[in-house]
């Protein structure tokens, strides 16, 4: 039983709980819940709840499922002490919907008997499954409410357990407070789970948390502070710090008091380039050593879907908004589409909802993705810039423009009578001359009638 009591320990140490049953009467299962997916999450302290706008906002608060202006997806590997594994996915949609796999496995253990304690050369092993899918929108401008359902299963051997949970959230953005932002979830709310012949609570588990975006010494600074506050626990804590060195480059730094092994500090480092990004993560737990965990994140499609999502982003960052895009209309100019995009997406990062940039942002994304031939990305961009423009009744040549570009790519598309059309309506506004230029000698050509050949004789 020495394997299985050491597997044990760790993560009550780690957790300041065990899995099902194997904590003993009396402890809830399903406390890997609680284990952090995402290395940025883990690098803070697990300081999230108001941070989680990305596709690891299911494991912290749901709300922020309506936060996510694209498609992105993290996976996780943690290699914990002695055979203790985890891995982790999560994904989010523009659309405000979300899914996430949490798999633990401890490892293969020796069965013992009393007859036998060294051991009978059989082996059993001990896992842990969560699924979850959930779903985000936004209620106001500056709030968003969210939901999820979770399947989980923990399996000793041939024993098992199963039961369902669900989340709720809430998620708002303050630009009158300095760009603060606020986080509130309830997770884990079920009915009683029958393992073997007893009945167990779930972790039930309320977090609540704070974060602000900041530029100090001409750098931008994320500060967080969670409680948490779990059924048979006393209110834990967590403080997570970020600063942006440089452009793809983030240190990171956390504190939380669920840790009891070590002293209960993390940090990290994330480096991201265009839609890629890898984060890093260490966490000492002090005799027991350092676990480190790393995740993958990838992000695509055309993040204007924001305009019709709650950014809940601090709009402190504004200031560099406005670099970020000239220097992407610079990169445009020289034809360095992939340079334009990436400062297109890093200053997406820092506006929030209804930021008058977030339009010309996205124009900017659209002509990245036209130039790369990317004409589905494109006439996304397009179409979110059209629509935003109308709905802010803007009739400039920004959305004449956006009509030309949205016709160009339809064309390119082998859509020539959409494009036409497109090409029309922008024609009708006041587009500026390089546009009207382009969009008359496009419709000259699709509405002339085609050359006839001379019959030979």
């Amino acid at each position: 039983m020495k394997r299985i009591t050491l597997a044990v320990l760790i993560i009550c140490l780690a957790l300041r709980a065990g899995p099902a049953r194997a904590a003993g009467a009396g402890q809830e299962p399903f406390n890997f819940l609680f284990l952090d997916g995402g290395a940025r999450a883990v690098a803070m302290g697990g300081a999230y709840t108001a941070l989680a706008t990305d596709s690891n906002a299911l494991l912290y608060n749901p709300a922020g499922l309506a936060g996510a202006g694209r498609y992105e997806a993290t996976f996780m590997h943690n290699e914990y002490f002695h055979t203790v594994s985890q891995e982790y996915m999560g994904l989010v949609t523009p659309f405000g919907l979300g899914a996430n796999v949490n798999f633990v496995d401890y490892g293969r253990t020796e069965k013992t008997t009393i007859a036998n304690p060294a051991g009978t050369g059989s082996q059993f092993g001990i896992t842990d499954l969560a699924v979850s899918v959930g779903y985000g929108r936004a209620l106001t401008p500056i709030l968003a409410a969210g939901g999820a359902v979770k399947l989980i299963r923990e399996s000793i051997e041939s024993i098992s357990a199963q039961g369902y949970a669900f989340d709720f959230g809430l998620l708002a953005a303050l630009p009158d407070h300095g760009g603060l932002r606020t986080g509130l979830s309830i997770q884990n709310i079920g009915p009683t789970v029958r393992f073997q012949h007893a009945r167990e609570n779930l972790p039930l588990n309320i977090r609540a948390g704070v974060a602000r975006d900041f530029r100090l010494m001409g750098l931008n600074q994320t500060l967080a502070f969670d409680a948490t506050k779990e059924r048979s626990e006393g209110l834990l804590l967590a403080l997570g710090a970020e600063t942006s060195i440089h452009e793809s480059m983030r240190l990171r730094a956390g504190f939380s008091t669920r840790n009891d092994a070590g002293p209960g500090l993390t940090v990290g480092v994330g480096w991201r380039v265009g839609s890629f990004g890898v984060d890093y993560a260490v966490v000492p737990y002090g005799e027991l050593g350092y676990t480190h965990r790393i995740s993958a994140t990838l992000r695509w499609g055309a993040s204007g879907s924001a305009t019709r999502a709650v950014a809940l982003k601090a709009d402190a960052h504004a200031p560099a908004v406005g670099q970020y895009l000239a220097r992407a209309r610079q990169h445009l100019g020289a034809r360095k589409f992939p340079e334009a995009l990436a400062e297109a997406d890093a200053a997406l990062l820092a506006v929030s909802m209804g930021d008058p940039a977030l339009p010309d942002l996205v124009m900017v994304q659209g002509l990245a993705y036209y130039g790369m031939n990317k004409f589905e990305l494109s006439r996304a961009a397009f179409v979110e810039v059209v629509r935003a423009r109308i709905a802010a009744k803007d009739e400039s040549s920004a959305l004449a423009d956006a009509y030309i570009w949205l016709g160009r790519t339809l064309i390119a598309e082998r859509r020539p009578k959409a494009g036409l059309e497109a090409i029309k309506r922008g024609l009708a506004l006041d587009p500026t001359p390089q546009a009207a230029s382009w969009a008359q000698a496009m419709r000259a050509t699709l509405e002339s009638p085609p050359a006839v050949e001379p019959k030979s004789e």
